[in-house]
């Protein structure tokens, strides 16, 4: 006589009643996922969790996702030859884990007394705080398919961390272009001051300012600024950039880190922000030339910035694209963002006001002087 068993389908909506916010965050420590990722499991789509239970298993699943707030129900999966009573999904599961699936802290010798014990569902000892267990009782439900669909078919490497926002993202990334932009124009005055010729300086920085910068884009002067702010500055600031910084948001390193080690990941984002702002346009140079396309020195330096810009752009759109949130400098550092304090109700102004600052200040020397003495 075969045994019936029965699969677990987690419906893809909230219980009546429960908000959606708390819902996520309850499926988020279940699931060991970020928010973001478990708005996936939300989405309307029926998705089975489980197959192969028996129904008193089935039946403490199907609960612990109840006391979460997500809507799922129990369906038998197949029949046996002989029809056997199906029992109420109103009668008590078992509560005491099964013995092929017990769970013992290998450091004090805690074994859970029920289903409902910290270490058969969340894997850590509440003895000793040993992680016996990684991934959550929920977790360990998910079908291989379901498990490739929520963590993008890698491993999750925020944990119980919560990933940094878009918005506080965005705002950090202003931070440190406006550092960049000041930084590169102190250091093109003093490479004005100090390399050129004293009768040269007025000319060059009052009436020149703007094409001198764009002949000399981007050689040593842009590379160091890059060096600098992406490099010098984070080993300062604890390996974070400026704007990680004033953004609270706090920088780690992902389980695939390279050893480790703080310099040869700052290493590695330098050496991206490189390959991403020069990479496409000396590209699309070197193609022009194969083509024989014509050109001068003013079109070419316009291709380098304008495809830098694009560069940019394509990375901002991969790291949207991924489930894990992790972008171009966070794969080549190995690293993830993530926040634990509120957003300054002034992070926008703090943001924007210096930006404007350096930007009006680039206009000016770049624009504005040159043309009123051209005047």
């Amino acid at each position: 006589m075969e045994r019936r068993s029965y699969k677990v389908v987690l419906e893809g909506t909230i219980i009546s009643g429960f908000d959606r916010g708390m819902v996520l965050r309850n499926l988020s420590k279940l699931f060991n996922r970020s928010p973001e990722l478990i708005e996936k499991l939300l989405s309307g789509e029926s998705r089975v969790i489980k197959k192969g239970l028996d129904f008193a298993t089935a039946g403490r699943y199907h609960e612990t996702l109840k006391h979460a707030g997500a809507m799922s129900h129990i369906e038998p999966e197949y029949e046996s030859a002989t029809e056997m009573p199906e029992p109420e999904i109103s009668q008590s599961p078992s509560h005491g884990p099964s013995d092929d699936h017990v769970l013992v802290c290998p450091r004090c010798g805690y074994k859970p007394s029920s289903a409902d014990d910290v270490l058969a569902i969340r894997g850590d000892c509440p003895r000793c705080g040993l992680i016996v267990r990684k991934d959550t009782q929920i977790s360990a439900l998910l079908s291989d398919e379901e498990e490739s669909v929520l963590s993008g078919g890698a491993l999750n490497p925020y944990g119980d961390r919560t990933p940094a926002s878009w918005k506080r993202r965005i705002l950090a990334s202003i931070h440190t272009f406006t550092i960049f932009l000041a930084a590169y124009f102190f250091l093109f005055l003093i490479f004005i001051l100090f390399v050129l010729p004293v009768d040269r300086i007025f000319q060059t920085m009052i009436k020149d300012f703007l094409p001198t910068v764009l002949a000399a884009f981007p050689v040593s002067i842009m590379s160091l600024t890059v060096f600098l702010v992406c490099f010098v500055l984070p080993l300062v600031t604890g390996g974070r950039s400026w704007g990680q910084q004033l953004t609270d948001i706090e920088v780690f390193y992902a389980g695939e880190t390279r050893g480790g080690d703080l310099y040869l990941s700052l290493a590695f984002r330098a050496a991206a922000v490189l390959i991403v702002s020069f990479a496409p346009g000396m590209a699309a140079v070197r193609i022009g030339q194969w083509l024989g396309l014509p050109s001068n020195h003013l079109a070419t330096q316009t291709m380098m910035i304008a495809m830098g810009a694009l560069g940019w752009m394509l990375s901002w759109i991969f790291a949207f694209s991924r489930l894990d949130a992790r972008g171009v400098l966070d794969l080549a550092g190995s690293t993830i963002q993530v926040e634990s304090e509120p957003l300054p109700a002034d992070a926008v102004r703090k943001a924007l006001i210096p930006f404007l600052a350096i930007v009006a200040l680039w206009v000016v020397f770049g624009l504005v002087i040159p043309c009123l003495l051209k005047g």
